[in-house]
């Protein structure tokens, strides 16, 4: 569906047929592929083989350290090379949602364990342009980078 012209794809539980996609992604080759969960067994050797990126859900920085042998584990299962699958997480709203020194520990932990995002929603509790500006803030005292989505 990203490459030039019409796609055509069969398979055993759907098929296209010249099908048109437009306009097409500007990411090439494809935009890259994040598989999300915790499930150890299916969902992180799923993840082994298909994505660019896991991301796991509410782990603690502890528990994320803790996983690194099986997530890498579930790529070596493969012969992939685990440095090729970035990992991030989709920190608990509760965590995220004060502002201060205990959340930049916290952003600060989730970095020392080497994830390449941190997905969270801080102006999910107040949507104000404060609150956001807060979340940076807070980012950049933990010293990450930060990206815009």
């Amino acid at each position: 569906m990203l490459a030039p012209g019409r796609a055509t794809y069969e398979g055993r539980f759907a098929s296209v047929h010249d099908a048109v996609n437009v306009p097409k992604g500007i990411q090439q080759p494809r935009p890259p592929i994040i598989v999300g969960g915790n499930g150890h067994n299916v969902t992180w050797r799923l993840a082994a083989r298909f994505a660019d990126e896991l991301n796991v859900v509410f782990m603690s920085p502890e528990q994320i350290a803790e996983s690194l042998p099986l997530i890498h584990a579930r790529c070596e299962e493969i012969g992939r090379d685990p440095a090729t699958l970035r990992l991030s997480v989709y920190a608990s709203d509760d965590e995220m949602r004060e502002p201060g020194q205990a959340r930049v520990d916290l952003i600060g932990r989730y970095a020392d364990v080497g994830l390449a995002r941190l997905v969270a929603f801080p102006t999910r509790w107040a949507p104000t342009e404060e609150t956001q500006s807060l979340f940076a803030e807070d980012c950049l005292a933990a010293g990450v980078k930060l990206e815009r989505a």
